[in-house]
């Protein structure tokens, strides 16, 4: 990723570019539908402001202006990825406490690694400030209300 654009990998090649209004726009059906959206990319907290919305999660790997690691093609999930989902994964966590988790994880391999930190962000659109303190398990098995 770079600012406000993804590279789409489709079988091992990049084949297109996708912007942050583009996906604003792709996403614009589901605007009233609670939504969870995980970008995990360098750069990719620069989607944050064109998908923000009172019904949405938003987690990315990096802020706006820094780069996220474990982005290439020997690996199998950046950092982020790594940390939110492989490491220590637990689905009696909430997505608030597996994004800060996952934050301190990597925060912690950087630090190991003498690269620039990453800093993932979390957005919490007004209407899911209760969702983001829900257990995963129960989160994701809800199906009014969230």
């Amino acid at each position: 990723g770079s600012p406000n654009l993804l590279s789409i990998e489709i079988g091992g090649d990049y084949s297109d570019n996708l912007t942050a209004e583009e996906l604003r726009s792709y996403l614009e059906d589901l605007k009233p539908i609670p939504t969870i959206i995980i970008i995990s990319a360098c750069y990719s907290g620069s989607f944050v402001s064109s998908l923000s919305s009172e019904n949405r999660i938003i987690i990315t790997s990096a802020s706006k202006d820094r780069t996220s690691f474990g982005c290439s093609f020997e690996s199998e999930a950046t950092y982020f990825i790594q940390a939110f989902f492989q490491n220590r994964f637990d689905a009696s966590m909430s997505l608030s406490q597996l994004f800060s988790q996952a934050r301190r994880q990597v925060a912690e391999q950087e630090r190991r690694q003498k690269v620039s930190a990453s800093e993932p962000q979390i957005f919490v659109g007004e209407r899911m400030k209760k969702s983001v303190s829900v257990p995963l398990k129960e989160l994701l098995t809800k199906t009014e209300g969230l």
